[in-house]
């Protein structure tokens, strides 16, 4: 029996797609998420390149950490309203990122 369940938010939802970053089977509101992420159009890139070769199994380039966080409290953010991912990080902003999210997933 199919589960309605998204892999990554784990919330309820009829309509599921598979993820470009692994094989998470995800909901619309985590696809939105994916695409807005810096690394999406790498991660299709990579996919599609190991389907022309005849690697129909790839696993992805992974989920990232950033993107995993998000989509856990995704439910908590509007998405029309509030872009979650815009340009890349500079260095000192993946920096402050990575504390954060070093803060929040020790309280998780």
């Amino acid at each position: 029996m199919l589960s309605n369940q998204c892999e990554r938010c784990e919330r309820q939802n009829q309509i599921l797609t598979g993820s470009w970053f692994n094989t998470q089977m995800i909901c619309p509101q985590c696809q939105q998420l994916e695409t807005e992420h810096p690394l999406y159009e790498k991660a299709k890139r990579v996919e599609n390149e190991h389907c022309f070769n005849g690697n129909y199994n790839f696993e992805g380039i992974g989920l990232p950490k950033d993107l995993e966080v998000v989509s856990r409290i995704a439910s908590d953010i509007d998405l029309e309203d509030k872009p979650k991912f815009q340009q890349p990080l500079n260095k000192k902003e993946e920096k402050d990122m990575i504390s954060f999210l070093n803060l929040y997933t020790k309280e998780v």
